[in-house]
């Protein structure tokens, strides 16, 4: 599966797990409302011929606040990143690159939301 990940979860979730369940449960939310708009920001940027790859294009949550973005099309990877013979068209890089510039604040503010009520 050709996917995007986003990186320094592993040491944020170590962290938040000293936190209460609701801090747990807002950043699991938001880290899922990230992937969400992902795939939703891929979508339109994929190249298409057979309208396949685009319709593949998935999130699923595959852990403790930690979801992945992509695709099971064998040749969703050569598209991202491109071949010798093809140059990349990138597809989830571009939005997982916007997204990471506000992720951190949004969960920040919600965090000190559910922090500070409770």
């Amino acid at each position: 599966m050709a996917s995007v990940e986003v990186e320094g979860l592993k040491e944020l979730i170590a962290t938040i797990k000293r936190f209460p369940i609701d801090a747990l449960r807002v950043t699991d939310e938001t880290v899922k409302d990230a992937a969400i708009t992902i795939e939703t920001k891929a979508k339109p940027l994929v190249r298409v011929r057979t309208g396949l790859l685009r319709g593949s294009i998935r999130w699923r949550k595959i852990g403790i606040a930690s979801y992945q973005v992509g695709s099971d099309i064998s040749y969703a990877g050569f598209q991202e990143y491109g071949t010798r013979k093809m140059t990349a068209q990138p597809y989830l890089r571009p939005p997982k690159t916007e997204i990471e510039e506000t992720l951190q604040k949004t969960l920040r503010k919600r965090l000190e939301r559910v922090l500070i009520s409770g």
